[in-house]
């Protein structure tokens, strides 16, 4: 009998444990659920488009300031849509820092130049040029405003908006 009741306390101690461990296992899961929570509400909130803090730069933006480039993806998804109004867009991100028209002939001499010389002036061959450079199908007649977001390497990087006949059709953010 007393082997019976040494039995018991013994499971008793075992069940005790477990509980202990259940406990404890449970309280880390939480703080790894919140601590996730809290990093993904905190990468929302520092990636979200603010149109006055994009303004606030105005025309002449550094590179090297990233604020605009951690904006880029919420404002593209977000914020920008096919159709708008050069006059719309330009009243929610500022003045552009760059404004091109098409036809552009020098720009577009400059990228065939490129694409034919990939391999003397870049080391790549044309297909390499061409995956890292994708060719732009830009519009016959339209307006291209651009806007510096950040840099990649040693290059600026900018947030182009594409305009055939004052609306937007399309959105670019070229490295």
């Amino acid at each position: 009998m007393a082997w019976l009741g040494r039995q018991k306390a013994h499971s008793l101690d075992a069940m005790m444990t477990n509980r202990r461990f259940a406990a404890v296992a449970v309280v880390v899961v939480v703080v790894l659920v919140a601590s996730v929570v809290g990093v993904v509400d905190w990468w929302r909130s520092t990636h979200r488009f603010d149109a006055a803090q994009w303004r606030a730069a105005g025309r002449n933006y550094s590179c090297q300031n990233g604020h605009r480039q951690r904006m880029v993806d919420d404002l593209r998804a977000h914020h920008l849509h096919s159709g708008m109004s050069m006059a719309a867009v330009t009243r929610l991100l500022g003045p552009p820092s760059e404004v091109d028209r098409w036809p552009n002939r020098q720009m577009e001499r400059q990228d065939r130049y490129d694409r034919a010389h990939s391999k003397q002036e870049f080391g790549l061959t044309r297909a390499e040029y061409d995956k890292f450079f994708p060719p732009h199908s830009l519009p016959q007649r339209g307006v291209t405003l651009s806007w510096i977001t950040g840099s990649a390497g040693s290059d600026c990087t900018d947030l182009a908006v594409y305009f055939v006949a004052g609306r937007l059709a399309g959105v670019d953010v070229p490295i």
